[in-house]
């Protein structure tokens, strides 16, 4: 049974909210927004195209700040430890993609595949997931997207514009991303001895020079960071209830 394990970045600064409270611990519909992102891939199981046995999400890696850690235990240890998936909470680093690597130093020696998820994406679809794990196993590396509908503008240092960019073939990458456990770490092991920055997990495959996919994303698999984004996750969620 191919094992999934899913790394949620949590550990970034994320006060671009305003206040004391950083962006993953503020509360949607009454729930911290990192849980409702844990919740997603909890059980979380899918049927392989090829025929052979699900595809299954067998662990969770918790990513975040050192100097969150006890707060993390101390408030929400009790609930994290009652879901039918194991998670475990990781210390971060600075970066995002350093996070993202002690959580890669931190997988079970039978992960095969590796999702690397936003803790402040929390209305990703099952769907999404789903179509994402599928893809993963069967091809090596992929990112869920959706395609740009607005006109894009390129603009010099005075904010002149200086041309309108041809939108076709531009996509928004969205989490989770999806990887062999073996490319991922050796696109990290990589970065890890030059040094380079990128901002996305998909960005580090790509400099090996392997192709990752892209599946369709969903509008609704937002990333909450401006107060507005609050309101309309919220908005989202209040429909879905409703449905």
């Amino acid at each position: 049974m191919p094992s999934v394990s899913v790394i949620i970045a949590a550990a970034g600064l994320g006060l671009r909210m305003g206040g004391s409270v950083k962006k993953p611990y503020l509360e949607l519909e009454g729930r911290p927004i990192f849980l409702r992102s844990v919740e997603k891939f909890v059980g979380l199981e899918v049927a392989s195209t090829s025929g052979g046995p699900p595809i299954n999400v067998t662990e969770i890696i918790l990513v975040v700040g050192g100097a969150e850690l006890d707060y993390v235990t101390a408030q929400w240890g009790g609930v994290i430890s009652q879901y039918a998936t194991h998670v475990r909470l990781v210390q971060g680093g600075g970066r995002r993609q350093d996070s993202v690597y002690c959580g890669l130093q931190s997988l079970s020696e039978d992960t095969e595949i590796v999702l690397v998820h936003d803790a402040v994406r929390p209305l990703v679809s099952s769907e999404v997931v789903k179509s994402v794990m599928k893809t993963a196993w069967e091809k090596g590396a992929v990112i869920p997207a959706v395609p740009i509908q607005a006109t894009v503008k390129e603009a010099d240092s005075q904010n002149r514009i200086t041309r309108t960019v041809d939108r076709g073939g531009l996509w928004m990458a969205q989490t989770p991303q999806g990887f062999r456990k073996e490319i991922l770490l050796r696109a990290y092991d990589a970065l890890a001895e030059t040094g380079e920055e990128v901002t996305d997990d998909a960005q580090a495959v790509e400099k090996l020079g392997y192709p990752v996919e892209i599946v369709p994303g969903s509008p609704s698999n937002i990333k909450i960071t401006t107060p507005e984004d609050l309101r309309l996750a919220t908005a989202l969620l209040q429909l879905e209830a409703k449905d």
